[in-house]
């Protein structure tokens, strides 16, 4: 799996800085050519044998939205012992322009993508979701 940056194009802003750094995609907690969780699982930059999806199943068309569908597909690769190598030099851009109108929107989709990951894979709702630590448990299931 390779780096994901902002476009040259786009110019850059501290909310965009802060997007990179953090929810959208925390490259900078990498070390180049270590081994990487399945969370970093991103088909933004990443290669790997066709074969290999072909044979866990290929993406799961219940994720309607880009929001843990690949993280989905890298948990399942994972249970199988596949790994993810980071190399920072394998580069990428997004050209996404992102303001906070549009951030916000997207969590929104990823909040229910979460909900599609945790109930495919409820072994997750502590271990990688912290869903334990979100919310009043009467609230949250209730609301799952």
């Amino acid at each position: 799996m390779g780096l994901t940056d902002l476009h040259p194009e786009i110019e850059g802003t501290p909310f965009l800085e802060y997007i990179y750094q953090g929810p959208q995609f925390s490259y900078h907690t990498l070390k180049h050519g270590y081994e990487v969780p399945f969370g970093y699982f991103y088909t933004s930059n990443i290669s790997m044998s066709k074969q290999k999806l072909i044979d866990i199943g290929l993406f799961d068309e219940d994720f309607k939205y880009a929001a843990f569908e690949d993280v989905e597909i890298g948990y399942r690769l994972y249970k199988t012992g596949f790994k993810i190598i980071y190399d920072q030099d394998a580069v990428t851009y997004h050209y996404h322009k992102s303001d906070l109108q549009s951030f916000i929107k997207r969590h929104i989709l990823v909040g229910q993508s979460a909900i599609i990951l945790y109930k495919k894979h409820p072994e997750l709702k502590d271990w990688w979701l912290g869903m334990d630590s979100l919310a009043n448990p009467i609230f949250r299931n209730q609301f799952l």
